[in-house]
């Protein structure tokens, strides 16, 4: 064999080996943050604005403060109601040098009408923190 096989072929093996590691990794990833989602509606249930912020990510505390953030989940409230289900999501994970980003894209039925809701979750070490959150619903909008 020459040393350019033997190359091609350790590279080929380490391809195989690390594409099921890399895919196991993301498989966690994205169920802790399903996870973590959950958790999020358990305290909008309960109004814990302000636990949800303070565990997010820098850069979703760097965008709104405890106050606001009660507000526009408040808004929320008011125009569709309380959470009541959604079918499962579609997603995708992101791997960088700082962790993975998962995003979680959820069609939900609420108390007074549908929305989608997007997670976005930096995963580092397998803990998920709240990088962004968005809801749209034609309800949030029609006076």
């Amino acid at each position: 064999m020459t040393r350019g096989r033997k190359v091609l072929g350790v590279v080929a093996a380490v391809i195989v080996v690390a594409i099921p590691l890399i895919a196991s990794s993301c498989g966690r990833a994205r169920e802790a943050a399903e996870a973590a989602s959950q958790e999020f509606r358990t305290r909008i249930t309960r109004g814990a604005y302000g636990e949800i912020v303070r565990s997010a990510a820098p850069e979703f505390q760097n965008v709104t403060t405890e106050g606001d953030f009660a507000a526009a989940m408040e808004g929320v409230k008011a125009r569709l109601g309380v959470w009541q289900s959604s079918e499962e999501p579609t997603w995708k994970v992101l791997a960088g040098t700082g962790g993975q980003t998962v995003t979680l894209v959820y069609d939900s039925q609420f108390e007074r009408g549908t929305a989608t809701e997007e997670f976005v979750w930096r995963v580092r070490q397998g803990r998920p923190q709240l990088a962004g959150y968005h809801v749209k619903s034609y309800a949030l909008v029609a006076q």
